[in-house]
């Protein structure tokens, strides 16, 4: 079963380095996701850049397209030294006959949207989980689900889980 939380970056004294490496053919904003789990914008990554910030093991950082459409990656800083490389990935879901059921429990307090990424990597609506709810999801190994908070003006993606 899969939980759906809001993230909130830790209260930490371990320091800590994170830097990125920029390999998209365009800008990424990075953003650091707070006690309350909002983001601050702290950066602009141009392409070919590298960027570093001091923060703390338990903070919890993502990043965005230049237009803050879409969201790459979110993640948190688990060593006193991070590096990471944002690239292209080819997030679709594969095209398997062997069928599953994913649980998943919305324990925010707002309505999460459920995304299917189709074998295009194309966004697709699969409704809304309100808080407290628990659903199980008929799939198939190798599809991509995203999960995305839908208050959030850009549907920040609280989970994506690729099933096995």
């Amino acid at each position: 079963m899969y939980a759906v939380e809001v993230l909130t970056s830790d209260k930490s004294d371990r320091a800590a380095t994170l830097t990125l490496h920029n390999t998209y053919e365009h800008a990424k904003k990075v953003f650091w996701i707070d006690g309350d789990g909002a983001e601050e914008e702290y950066a602009v990554v141009q392409p070919g850049a590298e960027w570093s910030v001091d923060t703390f093991v338990g903070h919890y950082w993502r990043t965005r397209d230049e237009n803050n459409l879409a969201e790459e990656l979110t993640f948190s800083i688990d060593e006193a030294k991070t590096e990471l490389d944002l690239s292209p990935e080819d997030l679709k879901s594969g095209d398997s006959k062997a069928a599953r059921t994913v649980s998943v429990s919305n324990n925010t307090g707002v309505a999460i949207q459920k995304v299917w990424l189709d074998q295009e990597g194309e966004e697709q609506d699969y409704g809304l989980l309100e808080p407290g709810a628990t659903e199980t999801i008929g799939s198939f190994v190798g599809h991509v689900w995203r999960f995305k908070d839908s208050t959030h003006p850009n549907g920040a993606t609280l989970l994506t889980i690729t099933v096995e």
